[in-house]
């Protein structure tokens, strides 16, 4: 017992200078694991700047389609609107006035759609003043003498009647960039009367990517894909001032709005963002066609060796049974092998019992009740007395 002692003192004193090492020598902290954006995220480019606006007290409603009679059935004054999920029949005749009402319109476009662009929309933008085309970069390089940001001078008209509130956005540290979508450029119709002051805002090579058009009390804003409203995007705090000014900043007087008594939701009409799928994402990055034709050729081969053929059945020649005597030879051989020749005995002693139970007692009968007694016995008779007993059993039977 003395020497367990001994084994479970040094043990435990190991145990614990190794805790004191530990505790004074590891330092514990916590390890944030970054998580990938979920579906909802992903499915959704404006998921921040829609909860975003619910929080500071701007109620969003989505919808998948709009129209001009749908609109101005709903209770927001500050809509934006995806250009190719909008019916724009009589946009000019009851837009306009909605507008000029005090409402507030965010229009983007998309490439595709906008070189078939419906008639409707064209003569919506004439009627605001505003010509949109899809831009061709130039031939000539630029010299790079242009700044690639926007001074302050050029941003503040635009939101100097708004309360610009940025308690929830991240800063960063590249000032005065926006992200535009580079695909369109904008400008004003010649000669049109505007109620004030449009607003051409422009990238760092002096192109415009944004117009806002001031009719009566309202704004109407016309613009590429909204970049500057994406999930990504709002951490700069230029994206986000312009991102409120477009939308919260017009929406109702509870939050700085600038037409009192307007209710502060804000409407979205927009679509959703397709997330690729498991085998969309398989696709992305090598040809599915090879394992597609494996998988089939697997399962075609499968169901092969499973399911039999179909057709009539080859007529082939049909084997020869054995005699019955090559086939008790056979037979005797294995039971002789593992010492079981006693079986043969036990079979002819229960059928000449079966035959001679109704019948007078047979003579030879006290020889097959001894063969019985001895093969109830433990060790058994041997191999000679079992050919022997075998003999006089097949000669009994035969009589019988």
């Amino acid at each position: 017992m003395g020497r367990y002692k001994t084994v479970i003192g040094i043990s435990a004193a190991a145990i614990l200078i190794l805790g004191i090492l530990a505790y004074t020598q590891l330092e514990i902290y916590q390890r944030t694991d970054p998580a990938p954006p979920s579906r909802e995220v992903r499915v959704n480019p404006f998921y921040a700047m829609e909860k975003w606006l619910s929080k500071t007290g701007h109620p969003v409603r989505i919808d998948s389609r709009g129209s001009p009679s749908r609109l101005l059935l709903g209770k927001e004054r500050s809509v934006y609107i995806q250009a190719s999920l909008f019916d724009w029949q009589d946009g000019a005749s009851i837009l306009i006035p909605w507008v000029e009402n005090g409402g507030s319109l965010l229009i983007s476009l998309e490439p595709g759609w906008f070189g078939e662009a419906e008639e409707d929309f064209l003569s919506f933008l004439e009627a605001a003043g505003v010509r949109a085309e899809l831009w061709v970069p130039p031939e000539t390089e630029d010299d790079g003498t242009e700044d690639d940001r926007m001074g302050d001078d050029e941003f503040e008209p635009f939101v100097s009647r708004t309360a610009v509130t940025l308690s929830t956005v991240l800063l960063r540290d590249n000032k005065n960039s926006f992200n535009f979508d580079s695909r369109f450029c904008f400008s004003l119709i010649e000669d049109f009367d505007f109620d004030d002051t449009p607003l051409l805002m422009k990238d760092g090579q002096g192109i415009p990517r944004l117009v806002s058009v001031p009719l009566g009390q309202g704004a109407v804003a016309v613009t590429g894909r909204p970049f500057f409203m994406y999930n990504d995007n709002l951490k700069s705090e230029e994206n986000a001032r312009l991102s409120w000014a477009l939308t919260a900043a017009k929406a109702g007087a509870e939050n700085g709005a600038e037409y009192p008594g307007e209710y502060p939701g804000v409407l979205f009409i927009r679509g959703r963002r397709a997330v690729k799928s498991l085998f969309g994402k398989l696709a992305e990055r090598g040809n599915l066609l090879p394992p597609v034709l494996s998988v089939l050729a697997l399962v075609l081969i499968g169901f092969w060796m499973v399911i039999p053929g179909f057709g009539f059945l080859r007529s082939g020649e049909e084997g020869r049974a054995r005699p019955i005597r090559d086939r008790f030879r056979a037979e005797t051989r294995f039971l002789k092998k593992y010492h079981a020749l006693d079986t043969y005995l036990e079979v002819y002693i229960r059928e000449i019992k079966n035959k001679c139970r109704d019948r007078v007692r047979e003579p030879g009968m006290d020889y097959v009740e001894e063969i019985e007694r001895h093969l109830s016995k433990k060790k058994g008779p041997a191999y000679r007395e079992i050919i022997r007993d075998l003999k006089i059993l097949e000669n009994m039977m035969e009589r019988l």
